[in-house]
Formats: structure tokens, C-alpha cells, sequence
């Protein structure tokens, strides 16, 4: 972060040293006036004050900037305000590239349709050190609503700057509308040039309809140079989405290989709908696949009305995350958590009705956990209902722990669909009803090397609640199901669907090689469930017995 800033602050001080400095207030009486004056390349400087403007920066590059930018003193930011005074956006830029710099201000007041705070149209500026801070998109009769604070249809390149408190609504205002409360990122008629890039950015208190912090439209990767999205160092926070995505919108679009470090979506609230975290897909498909990088990625706290409290997917909607390569790049990722969540509904950390596919590094020393999140309905951790996609779902390698759900499934609630888990920890969930660990009903599963320990259902199937009247089965290979209460399992149809094989199942369990033998877990230190070597399960797994 630090060699981004150098660089960029070399860059803009390079087009100080070969352009006209334009300054404000002493040359000219409004920055309007100083950017018609103004030639590419120029520098149009502005002193500290309150201007009450509209501003254009339109078909030439130039850098409009506070005294931030010859001081670095931020206290600058707050002191240079530019304010719309409700009269469309503040700032509409348009046909400009990357050389264009927006620099060192507060903008606020601002009205639209597009962009109540800052309007870029086939524009791919800088955006450096801004507050944009209580503007308003509007939906009109003929469409808008987009970009409470920003909005951008080609890629701009946003650092070290705050979105807050913007909101987007209907003409006579009232109820939340639209769609980005903070920033509408469109490339629904894909006209992206550039990536966009946003750094050291904080996305605080904005609302919409859908969206409270950012919404996505549209097809996010390119098929030779990879991702077109990159997120670093960023806060979204205390945003709310009235429908869906308080913090995060993916709507009728894809992204694919974007990359994601040190993100932190925490506090927001889907109030009358789902996602409060994050949505994929809540009007129309959407696919958010194999990020090129995930790393210190956290959707925390965060609140939904209604069903996915971290995490929303919708019908013909995808998420994927885990090791993928491919001629142009390669997967990282670490340090991810979905943490406590809460739904009214069903899916306190995530609710999906796609499609799944979550890889982590390994079961002991998970890198993606979802822990302590809390569904008022189904499914505390993850829910999961399907009958149309055509693949199950997939979690491996991924530590599901003390999760809570008011009715079934305290870990994992899955309905009407195949799943496959591998190496999975899931331990210390309750369900007040059935299925601590898993409820399933209906479809074939497997789970293969994975521990079930200290879960809890009230009314049966402590660490397993299987509802089956039919083959396919559930299968069960090299697991362990130990200290979980009532019960380990309950098979409601007589131990018809689930089949164990080489398993410890405190009990016993009718099968081949199982066996009902303490586990001896470590019990301590940061993985207390990694087995010590003297039970005869380990010398299965270290044999790589049942390993995929």
C-alpha cells in the first residue's frame, strides 16, 4: 500500500512540475470556471472553502485537487468542500483516462439519477483522499437510482477515501430504492477499458434498495488478462440494503478471478430482505467465482429480515471459492470468515438456493471458517435448498463451529440436493429442533474424513439428522462422531439412507471397519480436535484410507 501511495504521489507531483497551475480562488472565482480554462495536463488548485457548485470535467485530462495534494496534510479534505446544493451530482466526469485526478475533497449535497456524489461516464479517473459524503441518487420515472455516492460504468481507480452516509430513493425521497447505496460499479453493457481498483477505502452508513455499500451489474473478467475487479484494504460497514445485499449487491452479472485482500464486511443490514452482508444474485443469476486472490476476507455481524444473514445466493446463482488455475492465473487465499451472522429466517451465515463450491487449505488448520452465526429458521450455519441446478454442492476443508438455528440444522441444513463434504470440522452447533451437526432431507451426500464433535439438537440427531424414505443414501467415510448430544445419529427410517463405513461413532453404528473408541482429541491449542496418533482412525487417514 505504502509503494501505491509513493508511486501516485510521484505521478501527480510530476504533472505539477510540466503543467499550468490553475489556482482557485485567486485566478478564477469558481473551480468551474478554472476547469473551462484549463488544457490536459493542467492543475486546477483549489484553496480551502465551501464552493457551491455543479462541476464537469469533460474530453481533457487535467488534475482538480485541494491543497492535499502539494501538502499531504489531510486535514485539507474537510476544509475544501464542494457542494451540489441538491442540483444533480457534484462531479460528472466524462470521456477522460487514468491521467485525470480528483483529489482532496468533501463532496456532499449532491442529487441525481446517476451518481448523486461524483457521476463518471466512460471515464477512468483517479479518485484520491475524497470524503463523499451525504449525496442522493433518485430514481426517476425513466430509470436511475444508481449510486448514492458513486457511480462508474468503466473502471476508476478510488484510494484512501470514505463513502458515507449517502442514500438512494424515489423522487418525493421516503423509502429506499435503487441500487449502490455507496458505489454502483456498472458494466452491463461492458464498457470497461480499465479494472477498477479501490484502496484503503472505507464504505460507511450509505443505503438502497439493493446494495447499501456497493452494487455490481454486469460481466466482471476478461478471458486473457483475468480479473477486472481488485479490493484492497477496505471497511464496508454499517450499510443497509432495504431488499437484499446490505453491505455487497452482485446482480445479473458475473465476477470472475477478482481479487480481495484485507476486507472487512461487517454491520449491515438487509432490513426487509436478504443478505445482510452480501448478495449474489437476488434479482436476475449471478456468479461470483474462484477470486484469483481472497485473503483476510471476514463477513461479520452483519443482519438479514429474512434468510442469509452473511451471504444470500439466488436461484441460478453461484458462489466459488478455493484452489483454481488456469492458463492466465492462479488461485490464493486465506483467513476467511463468515462470523456471527444473524436471519429471521433461514441461513444465519449463508443462504443458498444455487449452487456451492467452498475449498479451504485443510480440516485442522482451516483458512475459511464459519462460526457463531445464528438462524432464527433452518440451517445456522449454511442452508442450502436445490432442485433445479444441475451439480450438488461442495465444502471442503472448511471448520463450521457453534453456529445456533431455532429449528433444524445447527451446522448445515440441506434440502432436495447432493452434497459432497471432505475434511470438514463441525463441532459445538445447537439446532432447538433436529439435526445439531446436519439436517438433510432428501438427495445423496457423502462426507469423507470430517469430525463431528459437541453439536446439539433438542429434539434428536445430535451430530446427524437424516430424513430419507429412499435410496440414494448418505454415506459416511472415515469420520468421526464423538460427545454430540442427544445422540450421534438418527436415520428416521431405520438406517435405510445413511451408510458409515471405518468410522468412530460413539455408540456404535452398524458397518463395515466402524468402530466405537474414544478419539482422544488433542483438546487444546488452536485445533483441539486434531486427533493424537493413538487411535486406530488416525492410521487410516494418515494412510490416506477414503482421502480424495
Amino acid at each position: 500500500m505504502k509503494k501505491l501511495t509513493l508511486i501516485t504521489t510521484i505521478l501527480i507531483t510530476a504533472n505539477l512540475l510540466f503543467a499550468q497551475i490553475i489556482n482557485i480562488p485567486e485566478d478564477y472565482p469558481t473551480i468551474q470556471h478554472g476547469i473551462d480554462a484549463s488544457s490536459a495536463g493542467d492543475t486546477v488548485l483549489v484553496q480551502p472553502g465551501t464552493y457551491v457548485e455543479n462541476i464537469n470535467i469533460m474530453d481533457k485530462n487535467i488534475t482538480l485537487a485541494s491543497m492535499m495534494l502539494t501538502t499531504q496534510d489531510t486535514s485539507y479534505i474537510s476544509q475544501t468542500i464542494i457542494d451540489g446544493n441538491e442540483s444533480g451530482s457534484v462531479v460528472h466526469i466524462y470521456n477522460v483516462d487514468t491521467s485525470t485526478v480528483l483529489c482532496g475533497f468533501t463532496i456532499q449535497n449532491g442529487r441525481g439519477a446517476f451518481g448523486g456524489g461524483i457521476h463518471c461516464n466512460l471515464a477512468t479517473p483517479k479518485l484520491i483522499w475524497l470524503d463523499v459524503n451525504n449525496n442522493e441518487a433518485v430514481v426517476y420515472s425513466k430509470g436511475g437510482g444508481f449510486g448514492g455516492g458513486i457511480y462508474c460504468n468503466d473502471g476508476i481507480n478510488l484510494q484512501k477515501s470514505k463513502i458515507r452516509n449517502n442514500i438512494i430513493t424515489g423522487v418525493g425521497g421516503g423509502a429506499l430504492m435503487g441500487d449502490g447505496g455507496g458505489i454502483f460499479i456498472d458494466n452491463s453493457s461492458v464498457t470497461f477499458t480499465e479494472d477498477f481498483y479501490c484502496e484503503d477505502v472505507e464504505i460507511s452508513n450509505n443505503h438502497a434498495g439493493v446494495g447499501g455499500g456497493i452494487g455490481f451489474n454486469g460481466v466482471f473478467y476478461s478471458v486473457l488478462f483475468g480479473s477486472k475487479v481488485h479490493l484492497s484494504d477496505i471497511v464496508i460497514k454499517n450499510n443497509e440494503a432495504r431488499w437484499s445485499g446490505g453491505g455487497v449487491s452482485l446482480d445479473g452479472g458475473d465476477i470472475w478471478g477478482s481479487i480481495w485482500t484485507n476486507v472487512l464486511i461487517k454491520n449491515n443490514t438487509a432490513s426487509n430482505g436478504t443478505g445482510g452482508g452480501m448478495s449474489i444474485g437476488y434479482y436476475s443469476g449471478s456468479t461470483f467465482g474462484f477470486p484469483e486472490i481472497f485473503t483476510t476476507v471476514h463477513i461479520d455481524s452483519n443482519y438479514a429480515a429474512q434468510s442469509g444473514g452473511g451471504i444470500y445466493i439466488g436461484e441460478n446463482s453461484s458462489l466459488q471459492i478455493g484452489p483454481y488455475s488456469s492458463p492466465f492465473f492462479s488461485s490464493s487465499f486465506e483467513d476467511t470468515s463468515i462470523n456471527g451472522n444473524i436471519s429471521e429466517m433461514d441461513g444465519g451465515g449463508i443462504f443458498c438456493e444455487g449452487y456451492i463450491k467452498v475449498r479451504g487449505n485443510d480440516s485442522l488448520n482451516s483458512n475459511i471458517r464459519i462460526m457463531g452465526n445464528v438462524s432464527q429458521g433452518n440451517g445456522g450455519g449454511i442452508y442450502y435448498k436445490n432442485s433445479d441446478w444441475l451439480e450438488g454442492f461442495t465444502l471442503h476443508s472448511i471448520s463450521i463451529q457453534g453456529n445456533q438455528a431455532a429449528l433444524c440444522g445447527g451446522g448445515l441444513c440441506v434440502i432436495y440436493k447432493n452434497f459432497d463434504l471432505v475434511n470438514m470440522v463441525i463441532t459445538g452447533n445447537t439446532a432447538d429442533s433436529l439435526g445439531g451437526g446436519i439436517f438433510r432431507h432428501m438427495g445423496e451426500g457423502s462426507i469423507i474424513n470430517s469430525t463431528f464433535s459437541d453439536n446439539h439438537a433438542n429434539d434428536g440427531g445430535g451430530a446427524i439428522y437424516s430424513k430419507q424414505d429412499q435410496n440414494p443414501t448418505l454415506e459416511l467415510l472415515n469420520c468421526i462422531l464423538w460427545n454430540d448430544q442427544p445422540d450421534e445419529i438418527i436415520d428416521e427410517y431405520n438406517n435405510s439412507s445413511l451408510l458409515a463405513k471405518f468410522s468412530s461413532i460413539q455408540g456404535g453404528y452398524t458397518g463395515p471397519g466402524n468402530i466405537d473408541e474414544e478419539p482422544l482429541f488433542i483438546e487444546s491449542g488452536d485445533h483441539p480436535y486434531q486427533l493424537s496418533a493413538r487411535l486406530p482412525l488416525y492410521r487410516y487417514r494418515n494412510a490416506g484410507y477414503y482421502r480424495p
